[in-house]
């Protein structure tokens, strides 16, 4: 019985672990975007290349 106790206290642990993980993921990206300047997130050049891409594709 023992045993099984065991593993649903780790199992425990990583759910606990996870939801810290989005938490503080959540947490960043927030922060990211309310001292980023404009209202999007900053872009890598390949992410600007992407996008412009795709809206000369769809005029």
């Amino acid at each position: 019985m023992s045993f099984i106790v065991g593993q649903l206290q780790q199992i425990g642990m990583v759910a606990l672990i996870m939801g810290c993980a989005v938490g503080g993921t959540v947490g960043i990206l927030k922060l990211i975007k309310r001292f980023a300047p404009g209202k999007d997130f900053p872009q890598d050049l390949i992410s600007k290349k992407l996008e412009e891409e795709r809206k000369r594709e769809n005029d």
